[in-house]
């Protein structure tokens, strides 16, 4: 249950996270298909954005983290390497999640929000705004662990509420916690 959570909250933290970023793109051809310009739009957005450079920073920012809720099964050496190859392996499949998002982008928000995501982003206020966003994920993934203890509790609760939850059962789900 922990870590169902503790991905509703690291997500979270995602949504409000960006990375800093100074690549300034050119705009599609005005020529372009509708749907070619929307893509070349959303890629312009990731590129200001510096998408890959945020996931490699948040990771680098959750790894504390990480570390407090690994398995007791391994060594302090090993669950280190552990975590250096969750990172190489998300990182190594970046471009592949960077165009999926892309696509995600161009399929979601119009060509006019596009637009003005990348020409946000590659302003210096947005610029400012992505390097101080990216200083987030830390804090923000702290305020989501330092609630677990309650939201575990509350969830714990309202399950038992809604099904027969007798004292073996809380046992087991509390010890799905640890």
């Amino acid at each position: 249950m922990r870590r169902v959570i503790l991905s509703a909250g690291l997500s979270v933290a995602m949504l409000f996270s960006a990375g800093p970023g100074l690549t300034q793109a050119r705009p599609a051809p005005t020529a372009a298909k509708p749907a070619d310009t929307k893509m070349a739009l959303a890629k312009r957005v990731f590129d200001a954005m510096r998408f890959s450079e945020l996931i490699g920073k948040m990771l680098d920012d959750m790894d504390p983290l990480m570390a407090m809720g690994e398995s007791s099964a391994l060594s302090d050496k090993d669950s280190k390497l552990m975590r250096e190859s969750v990172r190489e392996a998300m990182m190594a499949k970046m471009p592949v999640y960077v165009d999926a998002m892309t696509k995600l982008y161009a399929d979601t928000f119009t060509e006019e929000e596009l637009r003005a995501m990348a020409e946000f982003y590659e302003s210096p206020v947005g610029q400012s705004v992505l390097r101080k966003s990216a200083n987030l994920t830390a804090p923000a993934t702290k305020a989501m662990m330092d609630l677990m203890p309650e939201l575990l509790a509350d969830t714990l609760t309202r399950f038992c509420s809604k099904t027969e939850c007798n004292d073996s059962l809380k046992s087991r789900l509390r010890k799905l916690d640890s």
